[in-house]
């Protein structure tokens, strides 16, 4: 009874004065029909029931304070031109629509979307740490902007579908649904990474080694190896992975400990997810074009070969280069 007056009298409270539409703290408000609005506040611990068949349009923003709810029923529409900007411990459930220009959220919220809930962003999503993103099957949730998800203490659990439109920073993706980042389905995703070069060069007696990755996910680690007759590999290093990323990153070794003797030398990357699953990518081959310069042969002023220890002769290198020698 005590609830019921308090939703009454904020409902009340709302129509007198204007078009903000202010929840006391400890509050539930249940939609008696649809209504538009110009601000919606919720105060601490506030509940929000929109109800079937209402829809509430909200002009500007919803703001809401720590511990507040608001849930969209099934059937029901909330339309918020502005921004949805939550506070901590916040819990969005959503089985109707959400359109919404833009979510901010602080630490320890929840998104929650059941059945065939909808929630389409249209502009961007950012969420504080310890945020749950859960999509249930048949829900889904659109963001046509760039998603930032904190991931220190937050999960992603994605049954349904998940669409971003940007860039998408934030936990590691788990669950049966999809995950789609601009046009391309990223997740679940045959592998973990995407590379788009794996290249070697020799300098200065060196090998340098570079690679690039267009998305990664849930990578933890490369290993490079390398051979002098692309059988048998030995370890060269192993180089920490950037976990989740949907932007170019490029890594590089230098390999000093080289035989510059070897004319072609062979490098295998592998690919190590955090689970310990381990994808392996064609062996490249670089040519060592280092000049060494060694002895072919000592031969005389007619072309026959001579022991060094004679007065004069010639000295053919690998380079090509000839040396006349004549000892006193």
């Amino acid at each position: 009874m005590y609830k019921l007056l308090t939703s009454v009298f904020v409902v009340l409270t709302a129509l007198a004065y204007g078009q903000n539409f202010n929840i006391a703290n400890n509050s539930t408000v249940n939609t008696v029909a649809s209504n538009s609005y110009t601000n919606v506040s919720l105060g601490n611990n506030a509940i929000y029931n929109i109800q079937n068949p209402h829809t509430i349009n909200v002009s500007n923003q919803v703001t809401t304070n720590n511990g507040s709810n608001i849930t969209v029923a099934a059937g029901a529409t909330l339309n918020i031109a502005g921004c949805l900007v939550a506070n901590n411990n916040i819990n969005l459930t959503v089985l109707g629509t959400l359109n919404v220009g833009c979510i901010n959220m602080q630490t320890n919220g929840t998104i929650t979307i059941n059945g065939g809930g909808t929630i389409l962003v249209s502009g961007n999503l950012t969420a504080a740490g310890g945020t749950d993103l859960i999509i249930n099957f048949n829900g889904s949730l659109q963001v046509n902007g760039n998603v930032n998800i904190n991931p220190s203490g937050s999960t992603t659990s994605i049954d349904g579908s998940f669409v971003i439109g940007g860039t998408y920073t934030g936990p590691i993706f788990a669950g049966n649904g999809t995950v789609t980042q601009g046009g391309t389905e990223v997740y679940p995703s045959a592998l973990p990474i995407t590379l788009t070069e794996l290249d070697g060069v020799i300098q200065d007696q060196h090998v340098l080694i570079t690679w690039t990755t267009v998305t990664e996910h849930n990578n933890a680690y490369f290993v490079l190896e390398s051979s002098y007759d692309g059988l048998v590999y030995n370890l060269v290093t192993c180089i920490n992975g950037a976990g989740n990323s949907t932007q170019p990153i490029t890594y590089t070794y230098t390999d000093t400990q080289i035989d510059v003797m070897h004319p072609i030398l062979y490098y295998k990357l592998h690919q190590v997810d955090y689970d310990g699953a381990m994808v392996m990518y064609p062996a490249i081959a670089v040519y060592n074009r280092i000049k060494v310069k060694y002895v072919l042969k000592y031969f005389n002023s007619i072309g026959q070969e001579v022991p060094s220890y004679i007065d004069a002769y010639f000295i053919l290198y690998s380079d090509g280069s000839i040396e006349k020698v004549i000892k006193k």
